[in-house]
């Protein structure tokens, strides 16, 4: 299967690349995402298909500025991509002239910030508690 057979007019998306990892970005804030789990794997066939570390998907969200959805190439899901969500973030802040926005992801809702020339941090999730076991009682 090619991306012909699914898509005949094709996909719009954007390839970009973060710290060595290449992602493809699919704006789908003003259409419903093409994506499900075996049109990441053809995408993300590097033979095939465009080839990808990860698929990212942008959607709307009433919780976030976007919300982003993370795909690997074998079709999985995945919670969050730290260079990922940093190429979303530069794309969305360029395109409305701003300097920090938030993104949903699986992992919950990420802050990034444009730093010192144009670069790109997104927090990390954080706990504010977090308490482990040091001892076991036997």
């Amino acid at each position: 299967m090619t991306n012909l057979d699914i898509y005949p007019n094709g996909v719009p998306f954007l390839k970009m690349h973060g710290l060595g990892n290449d992602f493809v970005i699919i704006d789908a804030r003003e259409s419903e995402s093409p994506v499900n789990a075996q049109i990441a794997k053809v995408i993300g066939d590097r033979h095939f298909g465009v080839g990808y570390d990860q698929l990212v998907v942008i959607t709307k969200s009433k919780k976030a500025d976007v919300e982003v959805v993370f795909w690997n190439s074998d079709g999985s899901l995945s919670d969050a991509c730290g260079n990922a969500s940093r190429c979303v973030a530069k794309l969305i802040m360029d395109e409305n002239n701003i300097e920090e926005i938030t993104l949903k992801t699986g992992s919950g809702v990420l802050v990034a910030q444009k730093g010192q020339n144009d670069l790109i941090s997104v927090n990390t999730v954080s706990y504010t508690h977090l308490t482990l076991p040091t001892k076991r009682i036997v």
